[in-house]
């Protein structure tokens, strides 16, 4: 019965499966893997606090601008004690010296600040980063649990649309091997009726029955039904139906 088959034939499960979820991992966007990395670097202490050349005597920009002015202290102190005639006095060396080792403390003093300054920010940095791998680890844990949440719920619709094929496919093949029964019912008893039932066709619906009619005349020209219900000819529908 290969019309039969042709018309209900079974639709297989792979013409019916869900498309594949492609759910990129938390750690796989670009973004996550920079931020992930900077967030490892602060926790082994890297890039954290002011960096050294904040509490560096040389490279520290708050003494580098004090010894730019010393010289204009010096300056200025040279030439009050030489508008007193003292300009080549011991007064006069003694107050230079003193004047550097003002600045000497000074320098040592705004060193000690800074340090204090710059492990203040450490610390803070190291708890805004104990937080940061927290909340990262968090998010992690949360997209990859909704990750498996909605490849749960892709295989849930597919085990429930793949029940729906199976019902159908066998409502269809009872449907296929309940026709030449009714077909051959209908032919013997000279009542097309049952055919009719069969296909779902009202006994009013003219155009159903025509088609209905015609495809069983095609059917017995391809000898879809010879051997399988004795008496059904062509010559049977021409002469026994009319419309």
């Amino acid at each position: 019965m290969e019309f039969l088959s042709n018309l209900f034939g079974r639709r297989s499960k792979e013409d019916v499966q869900l498309p594949t979820l492609t759910l990129p991992a938390f750690a796989d966007y670009p973004v996550t893997q920079s931020l992930e990395k900077q967030i490892l670097s602060g926790l082994a202490g890297q890039g954290i606090g002011y960096g050294d050349d904040f509490v560096s005597k040389s490279t520290s920009p708050m003494i580098a601008q004090l010894k730019a002015d010393f010289p204009d202290v010096q300056r200025a102190s040279a030439e009050a004690f030489s508008g007193r005639g003292l300009g080549r006095s011991s007064l006069a060396a003694r107050e230079q010296g003193e004047l550097q080792a003002q600045q000497n403390r000074d320098i040592n003093s705004l060193i000690a600040q800074a340090t204090l300054q710059n492990l203040q920010q450490q610390k803070a940095d190291e708890s805004r980063y104990h937080n940061l791998g927290m909340q990262f680890g968090q998010q992690q844990s949360g997209t990859n649990l909704q990750n498996q949440q909605m490849l749960q719920n892709q295989a849930v619709q597919q085990m429930a649309l793949n029940e729906q094929v199976n019902a159908a496919n066998q409502q269809a093949a009872n449907f296929a091997m309940g026709l030449p029964l009714a077909i051959g019912s209908a032919i013997a008893t000279d009542n097309i009726a049952p055919a009719l039932s069969a296909f779902g066709i009202s006994s009013g619906d003219t155009f159903g029955k025509t088609n209905l009619i015609e495809m069983l005349r095609d059917s017995l020209r391809s000898k879809a039904f010879t051997g399988e219900t004795p008496g059904i000819t062509s010559s049977n529908l021409s002469d026994k139906w009319r419309l």
